[in-house]
């Protein structure tokens, strides 16, 4: 019955994203680049495939409670997660991440980890600080390519899981954006101009660096 539950609760959960992913863009995305990115989305955008979020969701929080079962950590990981597909999905949809969301997402938690002082407050910070140095000086050098969103995004996840954990996810991220390019290229004839926004892969990493952590164990190999 507690399965069943946590597998409602996802659905509920991914509802509200596909409704968000919409209102949000429209409702909050006041300046300029939002507007014309809403304005300028293709006609699909809107048609999000919301039963794909919905039971996506559903099946990440039944793999949640059955290894947390409903713990303080499990409903942190639960609202990590759903504000990660949150923000894939609006990338996804409109090539957009709202500061309305990341600017007081990256404040909350750089609070949680200094909340109280530990080793991990300072890893966090500086797992912020060399991400957000790495992705600027991208965008500095290849214009066109990462946007400042992304930048700023980055920047949450290096706060989010400090270093080395970082990376994990950035490469994970990077792996799946690299399999879609490749995907998309040999099989359904992609054009090499098309853009792909990164900002949905960035957050897919995340994911899978917060469900499977390999990087103790690399660590161990070494010590």
């Amino acid at each position: 019955m507690p399965l069943l539950l946590a597998s409602f609760f996802g659905l509920a959960v991914g509802w509200l994203i596909g409704w968000l992913s919409d209102w949000l863009p429209a409702q909050l995305g006041r300046s300029r680049d939002a507007s014309r990115a809403v304005a300028t989305a293709p006609e699909h955008a809107g048609k999000a495939p919301l039963l794909v979020v919905m039971v996506g969701t559903a099946v990440l929080y039944t793999y949640l409670y059955h290894r947390l079962q409903f713990t303080s950590s499990f409903f942190f990981l639960a609202g990590l997660t759903g504000f990660l597909i949150l923000l894939a999905v609006i990338d996804l949809k409109y090539q957009l991440i709202l500061n309305v969301l990341i600017l007081p997402a990256m404040a909350a938690i750089l609070l949680y980890q200094f909340w109280p002082i530990t080793q991990a407050s300072w890893s966090a910070l500086l797992g912020g600080l060399v991400i957000f140095v790495m992705f600027m000086l991208v965008a500095m050098l290849s214009p066109g390519g990462l946007g400042g969103g992304d930048v700023k995004l980055a920047t949450f996840l290096g706060v989010t899981f400090g270093l080395p954990y970082v990376f994990w996810a950035l490469l994970a991220g990077a792996l799946m954006g690299g399999g879609t390019a490749v995907f998309l290229l040999f099989v359904r004839g992609w054009e090499r101009k098309t853009h792909i926004p990164y900002g949905p892969f960035l957050c897919l990493g995340a994911i899978v660096a917060l469900l499977v952590n390999p990087i103790p164990w690399l660590l161990s190999l070494f010590s």
